[in-house]
């Protein structure tokens, strides 16, 4: 897996085939993610989206190559959906992809601190002083899970498939509520 950003995006292509040539299993990569408004390496929303068309032509390319690209970033559903490769169905509230936070995952600190989202500060509680249980379903994880807040993304047709990603919105915008900056439409 590779973070990718400005800084490094004219590398990946190139690592995409050194993959290959290795035979490597999996690979996926995420987009870069601030963490103090360090935002001089971030892709506007249309570079981003013509990055993503330059990756789904390589892996295009490559398709029989045995290496499984991954699509791990959630603006990859908006890309196929644009491209006509993936058509949104109502799911009727059901979350079926995107953004696992408040839904699938948490991350554990050495000091037992619990965190919503491993990619930014997001303390929803502690163990062992607290069950996961307890602290899954606590009011804080609510508040993740409460769509209605997000600024853009809770009118989108694809709200079940991608709301965007609040670590970047928070590293941008210091809410994660706000709208992904990356996001083009």
């Amino acid at each position: 897996m590779s973070t990718v950003s400005k800084a490094n995006v004219k590398e990946i292509p190139l690592l995409i085939k050194h993959i290959v040539g290795l035979k490597v299993k999996s690979y996926a990569f995420a987009r870069y993610c601030p963490t103090h408004n360090d935002i001089e390496d971030m892709f506007t929303p249309m570079e981003y989206r013509s990055f993503l068309d330059s990756m789904w032509k390589i892996y295009s390319k490559y398709v029989d190559s045995g290496v499984n690209f991954v699509l791990k970033d959630h603006l990859w559903q908006l890309y196929l959906m644009e491209e006509g490769l993936f058509d949104p169905v109502d799911t009727e509230g059901i979350i079926v992809a995107g953004c696992g936070l408040g839904i699938s995952h948490l991350s554990v600190l050495a000091d037992g601190t619990v965190m919503a989202c491993r990619r930014f500060n997001s303390p929803v509680g502690k163990v062992p002083e607290q069950s996961f249980s307890d602290i899954f379903f606590n009011q804080k994880m609510n508040e993740y899970r409460d769509y209605s807040t997000l600024e853009k993304c809770k009118d989108c047709n694809l709200l079940n498939y991608y709301r965007g990603c609040m670590a970047v919105a928070y590293g941008v915008n210091r809410r994660h509520t706000a709208p992904d900056p990356q996001c083009w439409k």
